[in-house]
Formats: structure tokens, sequence, C-alpha cells
């Protein structure tokens, strides 16, 4: 399942953003600042749109499947309710099923300015506004929505969207305004932040207009943590394509999850925790990793082990190899792709020892070990 949450800059149907739409071809997508959509996008989709507040835009969901009632966002400040409504267009809300699993999905848009202060006036805000901030935003709405509107982790949530929010502004001359403190309020409710999941570390999404910087992520996607441990990837998107192509200020959000069915099964679980795993000392300062022999072991689990990594793994390179990896609970295994028949062995290593992710982190070895 890919899920796709985009600030499209005022897309009119005509915008080119569409065609990088219809490449990425999400099954979710949470997209905000929507002027209109094309004919050929609205055939593949069921989608919601409302207006934001303040603005001649819209905010929208569009998913590859059925979109149902809209989730009702209250809060247990009447105030609180109050500023819910006056920003209906903001947070879009609704139960939807996708490919016959039921998710609660959020489109998410804060704009730049925060509540009106005197509608606050004589309110006490205390215990919604974020500590290091003066003003009330948007994203603490969006927070005590998602505290309150339901008592019940199911339907799993999905929840997308232009925050105008980034750890970089806490690091402005005038100290912090908080940021950090939205990405914490998320993970205390039950929250992953996709992209840092998947980067580990920020990920700058938006080029700033007056000086054309790229340093700050304004746009987030949280998943609940049940989905979340299905997440395969997520990142953003192309600079040269978005930015120099003028299609948006904003990158999209790209992430892919595993159908839940795919997972490691329970039994296979106690298998793999219950083999002795020996560690490749020839590999220990290079590719640090451990493995399992096919004699050593139960045949039929290992086999089953083999054809689960064949069949609901991913392809992603080791130098100029491509081999076949699953992920699961922070551990990576795969084979060497031989026929299931004379495969002899399955390795394992941490997901912070892989080839993407030693790449990434520059941590390669100075030279591939043979």
């Amino acid at each position: 399942m890919r899920v796709c949450c985009w600030n499209v800059r005022r897309a009119s149907v005509n915008s080119p953003a569409w065609a990088l739409f219809d490449e990425i071809s999400p099954d979710i997508a949470l997209l905000q600042e929507v002027g209109g959509i094309p004919i050929a996008v609205a055939a593949k989709y069921q989608s919601a749109m409302r207006e934001a507040a303040g603005n001649r835009f819209n905010t929208a969901i569009l998913v590859r499947g059925a979109i149902g009632a809209p989730v009702p966002l209250t809060s247990a400040w009447e105030w609180v309710n109050r500023e819910l409504a006056h920003f209906k267009g903001n947070l879009l809300a609704h139960n939807v099923t996708v490919r016959e699993r039921q998710f609660r999905l959020m489109s998410v848009y804060s704009p730049a300015w925060p509540v009106d202060r005197e509608r606050l006036r004589e309110v006490d805000v205390e215990p919604v506004k974020l500590k290091l901030n003066p003003d009330v935003w948007v994203t603490e709405l969006m927070w005590a929505a998602l505290r309150d509107c339901s008592g019940s982790s199911e339907p799993a949530w999905i929840v997308g969207g232009d925050l105008n929010a980034s750890e970089t502004f806490d690091a402005r001359p005038s100290g912090p305004r908080g940021n950090r403190e939205i990405l914490d309020r998320m993970d205390a409710l039950g929250f992953t932040e996709c992209l840092r999941r998947a980067q580990g570390r920020l990920v700058p999404t938006f080029r700033n207009p007056s000086n054309g910087q790229i340093v700050h992520q304004m746009d987030h996607m949280f998943v609940s943590n049940s989905v979340a441990a299905d997440l395969v990837s997520c990142s953003a998107g192309d600079h040269s394509r978005v930015f120099n192509g003028s299609l948006s200020d904003h990158l999209p959000i790209v992430a892919d999850f595993r159908d839940p069915s795919h997972r490691l099964s329970e039994h296979l679980t106690d298998f793999i925790s219950q083999c002795e795993w020996t560690f490749a000392k020839t590999y220990a300062d290079t590719w640090p990793h451990e493995y399992i022999v096919r004699n050593r072991v139960d045949e039929s689990h290992f086999v089953e082990l083999v054809t689960l990594i064949r069949a609901h793994g991913y392809e992603e390179r080791f130098y100029d190899k491509l081999i076949t990896y699953f992920e699961q609970d922070g551990m990576v295994y795969w084979t060497m792709g031989f026929p299931i028949e004379k495969t002899i062995i399955v390795n394992r290593c941490r997901k912070e020892q892989t080839f993407r992710e030693r790449l990434k982190n520059g941590t390669l070895p100075e030279a591939q070990t043979k």
C-alpha cells in the first residue's frame, strides 16, 4: 500500500504536478492547497475535499477504495471544539477502506499564521498550547482532536500534510518555539513519523521562496504504531523534478507499507528466536551480520522463512548486486538468491547495518569484502 502526502501549491486541474502524482500512483493521498482535481485523476479515486479556512484552496483526501463517513473531531475543551469547527477545512478526516482494510485518515493544512488571539481572549489555553510558543496553532488543534476523538485504537490512523512546523525553526536566534514538542506529542499519542523512521534524520521538504534554501521539513506523515510496523520505505520527492520543474514549493512524502498478512507468523517468530544464530566473524569489521545454516535447524521452518523472504521482501542494491531483503522489528533478513532447494544460509543484521542505511549515513567500509 502506497501513501502520499503533498502540498501541491494551489494546483489547478491543468497543473503539471498531477503528472508526477500519477507516476507516484498512491493508494491513499493526503493533499493540501488543491485548486482542482483533473477528471483523469478523479476517475481513479474516491475523494473528499473542503476549502481551508481563510484561503481559496482545498484540503483533500483521495483513495483507491471507498471513502466513508467523516471522523468527528472533538475535544475535551469546548474552545478547541469551536476552533475545530472554524478550521474544518484544514483538518479533513474520514473513515476509508483501502485494500479491504479500514483506516482513519486526516489531511492537515496548518497555516503559517496562528489561531486568532481575539477569539482566545480570556480562554485558558495552557493545557493545549505549546510550552515554548505564545500562540495556539492548528497543529495543537490537531493534537487535541487526536487525543480525544476516540477511545479505541482501531481503525488505525494515517495523518499527513503541511504542518508549517520544522525542528529547524527551533534553532533560530530567537530560541525554540515548540516545533520539537509537536513531534514529541504525536509520539506520546502512539504515532510514528514515517520519514524520520525511514531516513533516521530530518529530511527537508520545503524550498524557501525568498532565498531558495531547502532546510525545513514542513511536511510530515504520521501513522499509528500498528501501521508503522509494516513500513517498508518512506522518502521525499526529487528536488530537481519538483522544485526546478515548479511543481510545488513542497516535496511529496511517499511511504510504502506491506500487507500485515505478509509479516512473520507467530511460529516463524518463535523459530527465529529459538535458532542459534552464528556471528559472521570474517565480516566483523566490514559487514557485521549473523546467519543460520539449513542442516542445523528445522528444515520446514527454514524453507518457509526463505519462501517468505522471496515472496514478500523488497529488492535493494548491495554495491552492484540486487538482493531481496525482508525487514521486521528492526532486523533485515536475506539469502543470496540461489534456488530454494540449493539455499543453505539465511543471513540477518540490524537495519542500521544494511547497505542503504550505511550509504545514507556515510559509514560504508572503505572497500567491499568479497
